[in-house]
């Protein structure tokens, strides 16, 4: 069974960041380990959560990587 990664972006999130977050994901192949989950939370920034998953350095490494990407990406198309 492969892991859950939950992305929440912020309320009021446009639907070209939503649209370039799904992209950015999909093109890093963390959906071939992960089941992924994009919703709109309810803060101003984005959070991410991962379920069952057991992380080793790498993957937790190549998680935060990402993440770190998506966050960059959704700062320079808020400003």
């Amino acid at each position: 069974m492969k892991p859950i990664f939950v992305i929440q972006m912020p309320v009021g999130t446009p639907s070209e960041i939503l649209e370039k977050a799904y992209e950015h994901i999909h093109s890093n192949g963390i959906s071939e380990d992960y089941h992924i989950l994009f919703t709109i939370g309810n803060d101003s920034t984005a959070t991410f959560k991962c379920f069952n998953s057991p992380y080793t350095k790498e993957e937790y490494d190549k998680l935060e990587e990402l993440i770190n990407e998506i966050k960059e990406d959704y700062a320079s198309k808020k400003n």
